[in-house]
């Protein structure tokens, strides 16, 4: 080969080899966009996966602290009845004599172990 025709040709490859490298760089970008294209809408489900687990978490946070709120009325409700005496049956035995005399009927008293005489006097 002479001279010229070396180095014409040595021209023509560099241009195909440039064009081969322009041409694999344009792919490259290509899948370059699409994976970016892919990762933002990746990024975007993510974001209203997270908005929603917040949302979530919120409501759970809100029923909770309704619960609370509702048990806590119920059990000042409570109390106050039980020391207003509306719950009587519900107080706990203070452990009184149980062999102390207590009212008859008639309303007098009788001694220990002794019949209570209710006739009028």
């Amino acid at each position: 080969m002479t001279p010229k025709k070396d180095h014409a040709q040595k021209k023509d490859q560099k241009k195909d080899q440039k064009k081969e490298n322009d041409r694999q760089k344009a792919l490259h970008d290509e899948e370059r966009k699409q994976k970016e294209k892919m990762n933002g809408a990746h990024k975007a489900r993510n974001k209203d996966f997270d908005k929603q687990l917040i949302d979530f978490n919120a409501e759970l946070d809100r029923q909770e602290k309704a619960r609370q709120k509702v048990e806590k009325e119920e059990e000042d409700k409570q109390r106050k009845q039980q020391q207003s005496g509306t719950l009587s049956a519900k107080r706990p035995h203070t452990g009184g004599d149980s062999q102390s005399p207590r009212p008859h009927e008639c309303g007098k008293r009788a001694e220990m172990k002794k019949k209570v005489d209710c006739s009028i006097e």
